[in-house]
C-alpha cells in the first residue's frame, strides 16, 4: 500500500511538472492575440519603411543629379522629411532600416542612368508614381491598423506625404508646360509596386 501510494505522489508530481512545462512554452492567449492583432501594423510598418528609403535614396539622387535649384530643394526637404519619418517607424516596429522594394529599386537604376537633360522630368514623374503609391498604402494603414501608435503616425505622415505631393506636381506641370526646356524620356513603366496596384494618380 505504501508502494501503491508513493507511486501516486511521484506520478502526480511527474504530471504537475509537464503541465508546468507545457504552460511556460506556450504563450499565454493573451500573447498570442497580441501577436495576432500587430500583424497588419507590422506589415504596414515594413511596406512603409521600404518606401521610405526609396524616397531618401531617390532625394539624394536627384540633389546629386539635377541642375535646377528648385527642384534640388525639394529634393533636399523629401529626403529629410522620410529620415525623420522613417526613424519613427523603426521604432515603432522595432523593425531594422531596410532597402528600398524591388520595384523602387529597378525605378532608381533606371533613373540613375538617365542623361542629365532628361532626369529632372522623369525624377518628378517617378516621385509622382511613388508619393501616390504611399498614400494609398496610408489611408490603408489608417482603415487597418490596431494600435493608436501606428494610427497617430499615419495621420501625421500622411499630411505630409500630401505636401510632398503637391510641391511635386506643381513643378511638375511647370515643367511640362515648357516642354522644350525638358526632353522627353524613356524611364519605363513598373506598375506593378509592391506598396499599391494603383499608381496613376495622386490621392489628396
Amino acid at each position: 500500500m505504501k508502494k501503491f501510494s508513493t507511486c501516486l505522489a511521484v506520478g502526480g508530481v511527474l504530471a504537475a511538472s509537464v503541465v508546468g512545462a507545457l504552460m511556460l512554452a506556450s504563450p499565454a492567449p493573451t500573447t498570442r492575440a497580441r501577436r495576432q492583432s500587430r500583424r497588419p501594423d507590422l506589415a504596414f510598418h515594413a511596406r512603409a519603411l521600404r518606401a521610405g528609403v526609396a524616397a531618401v535614396a531617390a532625394s539624394r539622387l536627384a540633389q546629386e543629379r539635377s541642375d535646377d535649384d528648385e527642384l534640388r530643394r525639394l529634393a533636399e526637404r523629401i529626403e529629410q522629411d522620410h529620415i525623420a519619418s522613417n526613424a519613427a517607424l523603426a521604432e515603432a516596429s522595432g523593425l531594422p532600416s531596410s532597402e528600398p522594394g524591388l520595384a523602387h529599386q529597378i525605378r532608381l537604376d533606371r533613373l540613375e542612368r538617365l542623361s542629365s537633360a532628361t532626369f529632372d522630368r522623369a525624377w518628378l514623374e517617378h516621385m509622382h508614381r511613388d508619393h501616390a503609391q504611399s498614400i494609398a498604402l496610408y489611408q490603408r494603414a489608417g482603415r487597418t491598423a490596431t494600435e493608436a501608435q501606428t494610427r497617430a503616425h499615419v495621420e501625421e505622415t500622411l499630411g505630409m506625404l500630401r505636401e510632398h505631393a503637391e510641391q511635386i506636381d506643381a513643378l511638375l506641370t511647370t515643367m511640362l508646360t515648357t516642354p522644350e526646356l525638358f526632353p522627353e524620356h524613356e524611364l519605363g513603366q513598373t506598375d506593378a509596386d509592391e506598396t499599391s496596384p494603383q499608381a496613376g494618380t495622386l490621392a489628396h
